[in-house]
């Protein structure tokens, strides 16, 4: 108890690292939100086509296109590029943070000489200054939370805007010409076909997607900080170590 007392007010003096910790971790935990929302955005556009289309043969069963398999296909490469996106976002975030570590503990050297000058070593220094950055990050999870739900409606239409853009560059459109079955009649073709005209290249990729439920965005949002809290704690270790031992190195630490 006495560590986290001495941690919130080592964390309400540095306000200016604990603010800007704040902010960048924020922005990456919105970022990775926005791509589990594609991600979430995606699996129900699939689910949505796939029954579209089977409306489709149902209407007129003569028409015989890939579509059932393009879709497939192209929701696979969708999903591999949100997958890179979102790896592509902790990898940013973790250089971010790398070099945030490096700022902090350039900033608090003399502390860190103090600490170690008295027998603190540096295995027992990050510790506290791990439980130091708890509190501006504990911070952005009600915060963004908040954000999420004050403004998930314009959230869910920008991602499915971003979807559609998606899958309409992975997705080529068929011409979706009838071609005859032995086994179909075709004498109803154009009453049938009638009904299609609610279906074009442009409208069998829209979708309506309803709000998710709060306690999906939160568990979808838990994930993310979890998996930030990790990219940010491997990253500032990384960063302390690198700075105590290259960057200190004319006074020598205990380790």
């Amino acid at each position: 108890m006495t560590n986290l007392r001495q941690s919130f007010k080592a964390a309400r003096y540095h306000k200016r690292m604990t603010i800007s910790l704040f902010i960048v971790f924020s922005l990456f935990l919105l970022l990775l939100s926005y791509i589990s929302q594609l991600i979430d955005t995606q699996k129900f556009t699939l689910s949505y086509l796939l029954g579209k289309w089977d409306q489709l043969k149902h209407i007129l069963p003569q028409f015989d296109t890939e579509l059932n398999n393009r879709l497939g296909n192209s929701n696979d490469l969708i999903m591999a590029f949100y997958e890179h996106l979102r790896l592509l976002i902790l990898v940013c975030s973790f250089i971010a943070f790398f070099f945030i570590s490096l700022y902090f503990t350039h900033s608090r050297k003399e502390e860190i000489y103090s600490l170690n000058y008295i027998g603190i070593k540096r295995r027992e220094m990050l510790p506290r200054l791990l439980l130091e950055l708890f509190f501006p990050i504990i911070l952005s999870l009600p915060v963004i939370f908040c954000i999420l739900l004050v403004f998930h409606s314009h959230f869910l239409n920008e991602s499915i805007q971003t979807n559609q853009k998606v899958m309409r560059h992975y997705f080529e459109s068929e011409q979706m010409v009838p071609k005859k079955r032995e086994n179909v009649p075709v004498t109803n073709t154009n009453e049938s076909e009638k009904k299609l005209l609610p279906y074009n290249q442009t409208s069998i990729l829209d979708v309506n997607i309803t709000n998710n439920s709060n306690s999906h965005v939160f568990t979808t949002l838990l994930t993310n900080f979890i998996l930030l809290c990790s990219d940010l704690i491997i990253a500032y270790t990384a960063g302390f170590y690198c700075y105590t031992t290259f960057g200190l190195r004319r006074r020598k630490l205990v380790v």
